[in-house]
């Protein structure tokens, strides 16, 4: 099955915004299951993007600006493949029973 997903964004300031890191954990994951392909990501400061993995393995779309703003955008588009599959289709892990009683 193939997905297409779209997420847009906002952010309107009172006061202009002379600096900014914005960081987006946007991107469809990877794994067994899908294949993303086709991304394409936007903003309407015209910045280029950085990706990299934080600390819990997902991968990080970053910003950063030093102009000053009121308002920036952002577009993301990305195509999916899925694989079909069962999710209930599996053997669950055995569980030890302990033969302590807590008191």
């Amino acid at each position: 099955m193939e997905l297409n997903i779209s997420y847009k964004a906002t952010n309107i300031y009172n006061e202009p915004v002379s600096e900014a890191i914005y960081e987006f954990i946007l991107l469809p994951a990877i794994n067994q299951q899908q294949i993303t392909y086709g991304v394409e990501m936007e903003n309407s400061l015209q910045k280029s993007t950085f990706k990299y993995k934080n600390l819990f393995g997902f991968d990080v779309i970053r910003i950063r600006t030093t102009d000053s703003f009121n308002e920036m955008k952002v577009k993301m588009n990305a195509s999916v493949f899925t694989k079909q599959f069962n999710p209930f289709d599996f053997t669950p892990p055995t569980r030890q029973i302990s033969d302590k009683v807590m008191e």
